[in-house]
């Protein structure tokens, strides 16, 4: 019993060894005779250049484009101004040179935003002026402008059509249109309506061509506010100044001479009212402590002027900031580039050590070192993909510094 017991044993030891070799791991693989030293992705994997850049000359003392300035410094005021809030919109030089005179406009205009002129998307040249935040249905918008005396002429709503009646576009010769008969009427002259105190629309009306003793003033604009036009008498009066007439309702009512001026009194202009009705011209008495301007409006010519070397310094400053800034963009973007070209390095790197450890292991046959190849592999592809994002980051910033060229080049 004993014998075949011992004799079981022994015969068994050779299959419990050999299955216990199938169970073990393989042995590690003998180390190459000149292993590849191991990346080192910290650090690039050559020289990166540095460029130097003198900027200290980029870098002067500024003089900022000013809203607000001293206007004793500025000019002198304009006293027959309306004594309303006015901004001063600066003068704006266009791609081909030209430049749009700066103007006066209102602050603040109810159910109105004011857009600064602009270029588009599009590339396009936008004329600023007072936007409708709503629309009107059967009405169109007629957009204002730049009046002669530097003062901006709001734009109005206007009726689509009018029965017996066409409406008249200003064009190149600026205005905001005006509404006129189809119908001609002889020997007379048709006076265009306009928009009163209010946005209250005048009508227009026919006028003889000739008048004795007298001659035609023709309507102007003045501080964005129409002026009608009237029968001027040819006539002058030492000491008396001429009322002119005006429409009321359908017929017209003469001017009268008044007194240049009268001890105590103050004249009032007449004027149309916000319900479109005329106010006649008269006296009132001066009080002595009639209350000041609320604001001031520095001359047009004056404030243009200053503004006109304010926009100057500000413009030699400017092209100062955007050298600078150019050469920041260029330095970022070689930066970008070199990083990228690092990148590439250190991935045909990893790619030339993982194709050397496959070959190796593939000669060796061993499964774990052709593994640890194809991995370094992968990781170097891992690094060209973000070598080719640097790319495109780069080519990015180019487009970037482009556009900007084109903006400053716009101002």
């Amino acid at each position: 019993m004993k014998t075949s017991l011992i004799v079981s044993l022994v015969l068994a030891m050779p299959a419990t060894a050999l299955a216990q070799n199938y169970s073990r791991p393989a042995p590690p693989p003998p180390p190459p005779v000149n292993p590849a030293p191991a990346p080192v992705y910290d650090a690039p994997a050559y020289d990166v250049p540095v460029y130097e850049v003198d900027t200290s000359s980029y870098q002067p003392e500024v003089v900022e484009y000013y809203d607000d300035f001293n206007n004793s410094e500025v000019g002198s005021y304009d006293s027959q101004a309306p004594d309303q809030d006015y901004v001063w919109v600066d003068a704006q030089v266009l791609q081909d040179g030209s430049e749009t005179p700066g103007f006066y406009r209102l602050r603040a205009r109810a159910g109105f935003a004011w857009v600064d002129a602009h270029y588009d998307n599009n590339n396009q040249w936008v004329n600023a002026g007072w936007h409708p935040t709503r629309q009107r249905r059967g009405q169109v918008w007629e957009s204002g402008y730049r009046g002669s005396d530097g003062f901006w002429i709001d734009g109005q709503w206007r009726d689509l059509n009018r029965q017996g009646e066409r409406w008249v576009d200003a064009g190149s010769a600026g205005g905001l249109g005006y509404w006129q008969p189809v119908q001609v009427q002889a020997d007379q002259e048709w006076v265009p309506g306009f928009w009163a105190e209010g946005d209250i629309w005048i009508d227009g009306f026919w006028r003889p061509k000739q008048k004795a003793g007298f001659r035609w003033t023709a309507g102007a604009w003045q501080y964005g506010i129409w002026n009608p036009g009237h029968w001027t008498p040819v006539e002058t009066r030492s000491n008396e100044t001429w009322c002119p007439g005006h429409l009321e309702g359908n017929s017209w009512t003469e001017g009268q001479w008044r007194p240049q001026s009268k001890p105590g009194f103050a004249w009032i202009e007449g004027h149309y009212s916000n319900r479109g009705r005329w106010v006649q011209g008269h006296w009132e008495r001066a009080r002595a402590n009639a209350p000041a301007r609320r604001f001031q409006v520095i001359r047009v010519g004056d404030i243009a002027r200053s503004r006109q070397d304010a926009r100057r310094i500000w413009r030699e400053n400017q092209i100062i900031r955007n050298n600078a800034a150019g050469l920041r963009m260029e330095l970022r973007g070689r930066r970008i580039d070199t990083r990228s070209r690092v990148i590439h390095r250190q991935a045909e790197q990893l790619q030339r050590q993982g194709e050397a450890i496959e070959a190796r292991a593939q000669v060796k046959g061993s499964l774990r070192g052709e593994i640890q190849g194809r991995r370094i592999q992968r990781k170097a592809e891992r690094l060209e993909r973000a070598s080719q994002r640097e790319k495109r980051s780069e080519q990015r910033e180019e487009r970037s510094r482009a556009r900007e060229r084109r903006i400053r080049n716009h101002r």
